[in-house]
């Protein structure tokens, strides 16, 4: 129920699984797999407080003028159609509106009517 005492105590279990068991024991790859490990984390988090810090500037919560110009500058470079032409090309998808979408939604499911349609007619002759 205390806040501060399952900080704390979430510090210590974290802690203590990230220190090594044997101190005397380090070696050179146990060096290597502390620091990999400290900068995973590092990066992890510093990924965490700044995705955290633009989500409250952008609710209006806090103002950071950097997330405002990070977030402008996403918009202009996703509005600019070659930006938008390099992105469908690398990942092999087609970005269209909803209406769009709708509309050819609408066109392959009329293709399959009119297939059976023809099929009976074909049938027939």
């Amino acid at each position: 129920k205390n806040p501060v005492f399952l900080a704390k105590v979430i510090a210590r279990k974290v802690l203590a699984l990230l220190a090594p068991s044997d101190e005397e024991d380090v070696t050179q790859m146990g060096r290597f797999n502390a620091l990999f490990c400290d900068f995973s984390i590092g990066i992890i988090f510093g990924v965490l407080i700044i995705s955290t810090l633009i989500s409250l500037d952008h609710r209006g919560v806090i103002h950071i003028q950097s997330a405002h110009n990070i977030r402008n500058t996403v918009f202009h470079l996703l509005s600019d159609p070659e930006t938008m032409a390099n992105i469908e090309e690398s990942s092999d998808l087609k970005f269209m509106t909803i209406a769009k979408y709708e509309s050819k939604r609408n066109e392959i499911d009329s293709v399959a009517e009119k297939i059976v349609s023809n099929e009976e007619v074909l049938k027939k002759r």
